[in-house]
């Protein structure tokens, strides 16, 4: 059986663009993802929210981070939970690399259990984020 793919909604206004290397992005009629591609219109990095069903089954918006830390061991990177200009109050975060691509587990403010999983190529994750101090 295949699955039925959802109509994206495609945004592709320069305005709406914060990153430079970005030409456009997608997002899920529902809001259960969002896809941004580079200007060579490739796919570099999906964000996965908490309403998602994408992940049914493989990682649980209900999971804590020591949860994560025991499913995917030691991460790549981490951060504390922070307070950014213009985004106000961050969750902390831990990233785990892979070859091609890199996992991001961003968590609630002033709790440990996830917010938003992204799936990102190597290169955005280094350019987001910095390594984990050892």
């Amino acid at each position: 059986m295949v699955a039925q793919r959802p109509e994206l909604i495609v945004h592709d206004d320069p305005t709406e663009i914060q990153e430079p290397d970005t030409h456009a992005y997608a997002t899920h009629p529902d809001g259960e993802f969002e896809v941004v591609f580079n200007s060579a219109r490739v796919a570099d990095t999906v964000f996965v929210y908490r309403q998602s069903s994408l992940l049914e089954g493989r990682i649980s918006f209900s999971a804590s981070r020591k949860d994560v830390l025991a499913q995917f061991g030691k991460p790549a990177a981490s951060g504390d939970e922070k307070t950014v200009n213009f985004l106000g109050a961050q969750g902390a975060w831990d990233r785990f690399d892979y070859p091609e691509w890199s996992l991001h587990f961003q968590y609630v403010v002033g709790g440990d259990h996830l917010k938003l999983v992204t799936f990102m190529t190597r290169e955005v994750a280094e350019r987001v984020s910095q390594p984990a101090a050892e």
